[in-house]
């Protein structure tokens, strides 16, 4: 299956942002979250009004017909009057736990790993990201933002996923737990039938109305995944813990080919995906040993071990304590390294691949970055009335350096790429352009008048003066000069 469009969100089982509610051929009516107080007083009165309540086939089995719970409408008015006065104080739905406030910093170590602050992604390399580097304004995804229709799907039923082909690129994120909550709220068909069965039972075996319903909701994290990296089609696989919507921010020329998500849970997609295939796995829906401490059997015994586990390495803080004799970290780190075995051993069995490949990987997160950071933060263009660019042209006539070998090819576009850090930091803007210029193979500039190994020019916008041409060449000049090129 397939998205439509980046405006829509794809959910894993089928499940309601808000309150879902049962009918008597057992369908979902899907409410947003903002809903809670009318639909509240609304299900109350209904429930008010209710004397005979034909509920649907239950999961053990039979369908209940609930009759009348009082026949004196007096003592049942008083009862409803007492009811009401104690619901002022509940939710129709249980209340979640708070959620702590996100990080600042942008790294911090826990127990176990990185914790990367708001506004930061985590990348592949030893340093996060400032999403404001890519994106212009970038705001992280949130509790309050909006997102796409909700379009379910079902879990893989046979813990595979879709290999990946020999021209696609393994773009392998583990990211234990999100920073944020999405703006969604899951209510599983199982928990609401497992309540109505329960407190009509107890109606009528005691003898009093139904009464309010708690019923158990779970909260989805949020993740924004920045992809930059256009080498060529991606496959992505999505790795957490719990339950995270992902949200995929792509930048021009991407190819997504395939979103595999993978959690304990229920996973979520929105975003911009193009026309990526997705499908997601879920541990709670095979047997799978919560407690890899005290697991003692092979790996190859598990047929399906879906938690994405992580493999501890010196830069969890449960590393420095186990060394130190602390026995809680010791047994974490214990556990962490059996079950990230075992989960190696399913995703390598799976995906032919490790479960260690390309890997971006943190214990908290609340953006990653697919890629490399653009030269410049993407955003809104605002063209400027009476500038223009001026350029500066740079041949390499350097006959000792042919462009034979890859190191002089990279040293060349290295200077480039420095020259242009000077001018942005003076003009704040470069671009760069190159002729006759391969990074993979020699090869010559010839014209006007000009041979060369390789050509370069670097341009920059001049809102307020665009007479500068002659200025311009002059001071790159000195700024080659300075740096003895």
């Amino acid at each position: 299956m397939t998205s439509e469009g980046s405006g829509k969100l794809i959910i894993s089982l089928v499940f309601i942002a808000g309150i879902a509610l049962v009918d008597g051929a057992g369908a979902i009516a899907f409410c947003k979250s903002e809903t809670y107080a009318s639909l509240k007083g609304t299900v109350t009165a209904q429930l008010d009004a209710i004397s005979n309540v034909s509920l649907p086939t239950m999961n053990s089995g039979g369908s209940i017909l609930l009759g009348p719970a009082f026949a004196s409408a007096e003592k049942q008015a008083q009862e409803q009057l007492a009811e009401r006065e104690a619901a002022r104080n509940l939710t129709l739905i249980a209340p979640s736990r708070a959620h702590p406030a996100p990080p600042t910093e942008p790294v911090t170590t826990d127990r176990m790993g990185a914790v990367i602050g708001m506004g930061h992604a985590v990348t592949d390399g030893d340093a996060p990201v400032a999403l404001n580097e890519v994106f212009t304004n970038f705001q992280p995804t949130g509790p309050n933002h909006p997102h796409g229709a909700i379009t379910p799907f079902d879990t893989n039923e046979n813990c595979t996923l879709r290999a990946i082909r020999p021209n696609e690129k393994l773009a392998n994120v583990n990211v234990m737990r999100p920073n944020m909550l999405a703006p969604i709220q899951l209510v599983y068909q199982d928990s609401i039938h497992e309540v109505i069965e329960r407190q009509t039972k107890e109606a009528l075996e005691e003898g009093h109305s139904i009464g309010m319903m708690s019923i158990p909701r779970w909260t989805l994290g949020v993740i924004d995944v920045v992809v930059t990296d256009s080498s060529g089609p991606l496959y992505l696989a999505l790795q957490s813990y719990g339950g995270v919507m992902w949200k995929i921010h792509a930048t021009g020329g991407v190819d997504i080919a395939h979103i595999a998500m993978i959690s304990n849970r229920t996973s979520a997609l929105t975003g911009n995906i193009g026309n990526a295939s997705f499908e997601a796995v879920r541990t709670a829906d095979f047997d799978t040993p919560p407690d890899f401490y005290h697991y003692d059997s092979e790996l190859g015994d598990l047929e399906c071990m879906t938690t994405p586990y992580r493999k501890p390495d010196e830069s969890w803080g449960a590393w420095n304590g186990a060394k130190r004799g602390n026995s809680l970290d010791g047994n974490l780190l214990f556990g962490q390294d059996k079950g990230f075995d075992a989960y190696d051993h399913w995703f390598t069995e799976t995906l032919g691949i490790s479960a260690t490949t390309n890997l971006i990987e943190a214990a908290q997160a609340g953006a990653v970055l697919v890629g490399d950071v653009p030269n410049y933060a993407i955003g809104n263009v605002t063209r400027i009335k009476g500038g223009d660019f001026v350029s500066a042209f740079l041949p390499d006539t350097d006959e000792n350096r042919t462009h034979e070998i890859p190191q002089e090819r990279t040293a060349f576009l290295a200077e480039i790429l420095d020259l242009c850090a000077a001018l942005r930091a003076e003009y704040g803007n470069c671009l760069i352009g190159t002729a006759g210029f391969y990074l993979d193979r020699a090869a010559r500039f010839s014209g006007g008048g000009v041979s060369a190994h390789a050509a370069a020019w670097v341009e920059v916008y001049l809102p307020d003066n665009p007479f500068e041409q002659r200025n311009f060449q002059e001071k790159v000049n000195a700024i080659l000069a300075e740096k003895g090129n």
